[in-house]
């Protein structure tokens, strides 16, 4: 594996620039949503975010512990759209991307006898593959209920949730 330290860092952080896209790319969706007041939705993004950050610890920890650098300056392009369906279709998007490039990464790195990285990444894969599955989800609901319906229906959920804690509705 030593002879390959340049090459598994340079993979690592490219995968830390998808985490870091990620990381930020939820982060506006939720301060997004939560400014249209979608709250419950906001919350799961703003968590998400958090999530990713994880996975910069555990690669970036990674790389340092094999003797490589970590680049914290790189990021794609961030989608700012006000539009709930295009932010789970967004979502769908960086997840598919990234768990299509752990899979490649994952086999190239155990190909090179270094399977320790190859078993962080697939424990971020794991994650990722729950992102996705909770994004589709919710998109396969808003798709079948309708946007208007399903919107209403969060904001619905959300005013319950405000209400639970003796908030707008007082029992005398």
């Amino acid at each position: 594996m030593k002879n390959n330290v340049k090459e598994i860092t340079e993979l690592l952080n490219s995968a830390l620039q998808c985490e870091f896209t990620t990381i930020n790319q939820y982060w506006i969706y939720g301060l997004t949503l939560h400014h249209i007041g979608l709250e419950r939705l906001s919350k799961k993004f703003l968590e998400e975010s958090v999530e990713e950050r994880s996975h910069v610890e555990r690669i970036a920890s990674r790389i340092l512990q094999i003797g490589g650098v970590a680049k914290f300056d790189a990021i794609n392009e961030i989608d700012n759209t006000q539009d709930v369906e295009k932010m789970l279709e967004c979502g769908i998007q960086l997840e598919n991307d990234v768990i299509d490039k752990y899979n490649k990464m994952i086999s190239k790195i155990a190909d090179m006898q270094d399977h320790a990285t190859a078993d962080i990444l697939t424990e971020i894969l794991r994650e990722e593959v729950i992102h996705k599955e909770w994004l589709e989800a919710q998109l396969k609901v808003m798709r079948e209920m309708g946007r208007q319906l399903y919107i209403s229906k969060l904001v619905e959920l959300d005013d319950e949730e405000e209400g639970s804690g003796g908030g707008k509705h007082h029992h005398h």
